[in-house]
Parts: C-alpha cells; sequence; structure tokens
C-alpha cells in the first residue's frame, strides 16, 4: 500500500521535484533527449537549380538548343548568325530555371521560418514541482513531467493516460491514417 500512496503522491504533485535535484530536468534531457523532431536541411540553391532541370519541357528546350547549335555553326557554317537561336534558348532557360530555384529557395526559407514560430507558440501544461502548474513549450517535456490536457489539446509525447473524467477519444490520423477517433482508457494503479 505504500507503493500506492507513492503514485498517489506522483500523481497529485508531479513527478520532478527541483528542491531534491535542481538539475533532474538537464539529466532527464541528456539521457532521454529533447522532446522535439531536427527540422528538415533547408534545401541549397544549387540543389533547387538542378531540381529545376529535371523537368521535362527544360530537357527538351536544351536539347534543341544543343541541336539549333550544331546545325546553325556547325552544319550551315554560318558563324555570324547561326548561334543566335541556340543561345537564345540556353539564356532564357538558363533565367527560367534561375528564377524557378530562387523561387523556391525563398518558398523554403518562409516556409522553414513559419515552422519556428509555430513551434515557439505552442504550450502545454504541465504538473511539477510538488503539484504546481506550468505552462512550458513541448519541447520542454522531459520524462516524467504529468501533462494535463483539455479539449482540443495537441498531446505533444507518447504518454499514459492517469485519469480521465469522461470518455476521452483521440484523432490519431496524423500517425495512423484511420479517420475514426480512437477511445482511450485509464490506467489503473
Amino acid at each position: 500500500n505504500s507503493d500506492e500512496k507513492q503514485q498517489q503522491g506522483l500523481l497529485k504533485n508531479g513527478i520532478i521535484q527541483q528542491e531534491t535535484n535542481p538539475q533532474i530536468e538537464t539529466t532527464l534531457r541528456k539521457i532521454y533527449g529533447s522532446n522535439s523532431l531536427p527540422l528538415p536541411p533547408q534545401p541549397h540553391l544549387i540543389q533547387l537549380m538542378i531540381s529545376a532541370m529535371e523537368d521535362p519541357t527544360m530537357i527538351m528546350l536544351v536539347s534543341s538548343a544543343i541541336l539549333s547549335l550544331i546545325l546553325g555553326i556547325g552544319i550551315e557554317q554560318d558563324f555570324q548568325k547561326g548561334w543566335i537561336e541556340g543561345t537564345s534558348i540556353l539564356v532564357t532557360v538558363s533565367l527560367v530555371v534561375g528564377v524557378s530555384a530562387l523561387t523556391d529557395y525563398n518558398k523554403a526559407k518562409e516556409f522553414r521560418h513559419q515552422q519556428i514560430e509555430l513551434e515557439k507558440g505552442k504550450h502545454v501544461n504541465v504538473i511539477r514541482n510538488g503539484g504546481q502548474n506550468r505552462s512550458v513549450s513541448p519541447s520542454e517535456l522531459v520524462v516524467g513531467d504529468i501533462v494535463r490536457i483539455g479539449v482540443g489539446d495537441i498531446i505533444p509525447a507518447d504518454g499514459i493516460l492517469f485519469q480521465s473524467s469522461q470518455d476521452l477519444k483521440l484523432d490519431e490520423s496524423a500517425l495512423t491514417g484511420e479517420t475514426t477517433f480512437i477511445s482511450k482508457g485509464s490506467y489503473y494503479y
């Protein structure tokens, strides 16, 4: 029965007791890692240019430019005007690829900035330090935190449901693809 009292105390007070160990959050974060996913790497401008060049239309235009240069300079031997069409097509393709890559680069950069701002705006309610309610960023959660869940909250970590006032149903479509709500039951200790 002392185990039951200890578990009830943990549920009421939270697991992290900073009075006994002020470095517990740092230690848990070192052991288990941060509760955040790394952002995908920012694409380089050169990668986006190569990607734009893989477009079938660009491939056909470059091929026709090379063919035009071969026909104009090589076969017709017209060194004064034979290079104009092929070079014009290559310059146009270069401009289109450059503008396309620059636009995609700016969109990716803006999207990354919006993701960071969105993450900064998220907060969850936890119970820590002898029953104190705190609002923290989801990336600051550590193993042992007790998260208070309200209607419409996004659950930012895996966990065990200890207590629920009513039938809890979760939308796990982002994880499983299932569109139906999944009922969750409380863990009885």
